[in-house]
């Protein structure tokens, strides 16, 4: 039995990307002044001292929870969206174009987009992390709907399996 190399090779691989990406920002950052690029080595140091400082907690806990509840409604309206355009044809058909729309919409349009219609206040930042996520979350459960076995499908219907064991089901086609 051969040993195979796949796994090491998607590990290192992965590493030195990371590895030639610090490294191109390191020399990138040796030809500018730190406040237009800071390098890795401040970069790090400074993280450390603001992580090691109630301060900065406190300062960070604020954005962090933002952005924790604006996902989780992005990811939650995602995935009913996907999950009901992936049981539906009709609905899949009227939302794909709003879907694609938002996707293509680049997050910094929607942070403009925000603070006008918002202000500057917690609902832009809500607004903004939600309309980001969500279209993701909702072609991600609506491609995870279609991929599944059609065969195990309407073998839980015939079974008469209650919608929620169906949807959940993880048999999906062997590619």
């Amino acid at each position: 039995m051969a040993f195979s190399w796949r796994p090491v090779h998607s590990c290192t691989g992965g590493a030195i990307g990371i590895f030639l990406a610090i490294a191109a920002w390191e020399q990138a950052a040796s030809h500018l002044v730190p406040l237009i690029l800071p390098s890795p080595r401040l970069v790090l140091a400074e993280s450390i001292k603001l992580l090691s400082d109630r301060a900065g907690w406190e300062a960070i806990a604020p954005t962090a929870y933002r952005a924790s509840i604006g996902f989780a409604v992005g990811f939650a309206a995602g995935m009913i969206i996907g999950v009901i355009a992936g049981s539906s044809r009709a609905f899949d058909k009227a939302a794909d174009p709003v879907v694609t729309l938002l996707m293509a919409m680049p997050p910094i349009a929607w942070v403009v987009l925000a603070l006008i219609w918002f202000g500057i206040n917690d609902g832009a930042a809500l607004f903004t992390v939600a309309v980001t996520v969500g279209p993701v979350m909702a072609v991600t459960a609506r491609g995870g709907l279609a991929a599944r076995d059609p065969g195990l499908d309407r073998m839980a219907e015939l079974f008469e399996a209650p919608a929620t064991v169906r949807l959940s089901m993880c048999g999906c086609r062997k590619s």
